[in-house]
């Protein structure tokens, strides 16, 4: 959301590969892309969908982002997960409305740090208003999103993501938080 735009997906799942494993098998990063279903803008009263190319109607696919297992001391469970690099198009109306989301995000995972969640883990994503994601802060670099839309002229404002995606990878997960 960006600029009192707001994209509600019905849900988003993410699949990807764990990867620079250690001789334990341990590793603290991965690759993923998520895929969102059911994304419909709600500015205006017709909630047109959205969709990048390639997709299904109402359908938004990311590029393939870089994963990060954290450690978020004073959180619920001190596990998170930060996903770099973000660059997604995706347009609503029929391809009248285009906007572009680029930057990094931090999510809770559901899990503790250093525990083996299998193949597949649960991340939530929390906002503290219109735009502005919770968690933004890691080892003292702050992270964002930004989205670029026709109602921004041009001009990137903050972007957030608000809700719960699924993320399954290749293999077993430990998740060792750096």
């Amino acid at each position: 959301m960006t600029n009192n735009d707001t994209v509600k997906c019905e849900s988003g799942e993410g699949e990807g590969e764990v990867t620079g494993l250690n001789a334990e098998r341990e590793s603290t990063t991965g690759l993923i892309q998520v895929r969102y279903k059911g994304c419909k803008e709600q500015l205006t009263a017709f909630h047109f969908a959205c969709t990048t190319p390639g997709q299904a109607s109402g359908n938004v696919t990311s590029n393939v982002m870089t994963v990060h297992s954290i450690a978020l001391p004073g959180t619920a469970h001190e596990a998170g997960v930060l996903l770099t690099n973000a660059n997604i198009t995706f347009t609503c109306a029929g391809g009248f409305a285009s906007t572009q989301v680029t930057g990094n995000v931090i999510g809770e995972s559901e899990e503790k740090c250093n525990t083996n969640t299998g193949k597949a883990h649960t991340t939530n994503f929390t906002t503290t208003g219109h735009g502005l994601q919770s968690l933004t802060s890691y080892t003292g670099v702050t992270f964002k999103l930004e989205g670029q839309t026709a109602h921004t002229g041009g001009a990137y404002a903050s972007f957030a993501k608000l809700g719960t995606a699924s993320l399954t990878f290749n293999q077993n997960v430990i998740l060792t938080c750096a």
